[in-house]
Parts: C-alpha cells; structure tokens; sequence
C-alpha cells in the first residue's frame, strides 16, 4: 500500500524490475508483467492506495517476487488469501446460459471466425455464438485459426447473449493441413482461383496453377487464453492448470 501523502499521485515504480521479478518467479506467481505487451499488468490504474498486486501460490512466492521490485517508498504490505486464479467462477454447462455467469463448456466449431466491425472475433460452438473482442488483442489472432470440426473446450461468461472466451483448450483439431493459395511459378505472386474445378491463376501475369497447395496448420491440440492484460482476476492462467 502506499503512504497517504502519495494517494492521487502518479505511481512511481522501476518497470524493469517488474519485468525481472516476473521472469524469476513465473510460473508460481502470474500476471505481474504481460510479455506479449511489453508491460506491468500488477499496477493499479485508479486512485486507491494500491500500489501493486502481486498474485502467487504461496506468500513465500509472493514475498519472493516483492524483493525484486523497485518503487516508491510503500506504508506496509499485507498477504491475503484469495480464489483469484482458481476459476471458482465457472460452472459446468448443464442446458441453459444465464446472463452474467460463467460457463465451461465442451463443443465442436459450427461457425468460422469472422471479424466483425471494431476488430472483435465471432464464431460459433454447436450454435452457440462466442466472442473474443478486441481488448484481447494477440488472442484473436489464435481464434482466426479455428476451423469447422475443431473440438473445443470453452471457458468465458455469458454476457449479452454470447460468451466472451477467456480461454479455450482445442483438445481435437479437425484438420492438420489447410489449403492455402499457391504462389505464382512465373513471377512470385500470391494466386486467386480461377473457377471451380480450374486451378488458379496470378493477377499480375499469364502464370497458372492447376493444383492448390496444402500447408501444416499453425494452431495444434492444446491450451490458449486471453493475455495477462485483458484475463479477469478470478480466470485460471494455462500456466496454473496440470493437464
């Protein structure tokens, strides 16, 4: 906590010290630095007299990643006991989504990714709509990958009919190659098709293709979660699940 004469003020804290506190305790303490970002996740915005919020499993980890911080002079610390990291807010799907709740679900992907206006990422599990917006930034990049048939479990809250994903684990991806269009043999360029059944053909020279090319696909079975940035307090980070 800060001394009551800095309530209000800028928080004055060495960032690179964050960074290297975060490298020497992780996994057993999260979301102090968000590495896909490039910054602190551990220090309040607001005016209260928080001065960080350090997350761990145990107060010796917690104690451990304190000691390597640099900032102002602080009034005191105190460990609390929490169920943050724990996914005590989700709840196994049984028929229903009620508004505000959290859900684990398992499911197969009904509806490609589409970006939707304001960079948000939609797509479908068995029919049920689901959402990763725009404040999860690198996240939906992972969704874009999804295909039809991959097998999902879904973690997020149901909120305005559809669930914002805070993680997912693709336990059964439903194809190991995509078809992608092939480069143009004559002068490099990228090829677009030339009617079904007729291979492709370049834009910018007489260059055609009769077959399409097949590439390994970069998303495979395992987990992937929202960043440090955007993940809600009580969300379980992969690093803290055994499976």
């Amino acid at each position: 906590y800060r001394k009551p004469e800095a309530f209000g003020t800028p928080r004055v804290f060495d960032a690179e010290s964050i960074r290297t506190s975060a490298e020497a305790t992780f996994p057993h303490v999260w979301d102090t630095w968000d590495f896909s970002a490039d910054k602190p996740v551990c220090i309040p915005h607001g005016k209260d007299p928080v001065l960080f919020g350090i997350r761990g499993e145990s107060p010796e980890w917690v104690k451990k990643a304190v000691s390597y911080l640099k900032s102002e002079e602080v009034s005191r610390f105190v460990i609390w006991e929490t169920n943050q990291g724990t996914d005590s807010h989700m709840l196994s799907f049984t028929g229903e989504f009620l508004e505000g709740r959290s859900y684990v679900f398992d499911g197969t992907v009904t509806v490609l990714p589409t970006t939707q206006r304001g960079g948000h990422v939609s797509f479908a599990v068995d029919g049920v709509v689901c959402y990763a917006f725009e404040p999860t930034k690198s996240f939906r990049s992972v969704v874009r990958e999804l295909l039809e048939g991959d097998e999902l479990t879904v973690f997020g809250s149901f909120r305005g009919g559809v669930i914002h994903v805070e993680k997912f684990c693709l336990r059964s991806p439903a194809k190991k190659e995509v078809r992608v269009s092939p480069r143009c043999p004559v002068c490099g360029g990228r090829m677009t098709s030339a009617g079904k059944g007729k291979g492709y053909k370049c834009r910018d020279c007489s260059g055609r293709v009769r077959e399409p090319v097949y590439t390994k696909r970069t998303l495979s079975a395992g987990w992937y979660e929202v960043p440090p940035d955007a993940r809600r307090h009580l969300a379980k980070p992969v690093c803290r699940i055994s499976e």
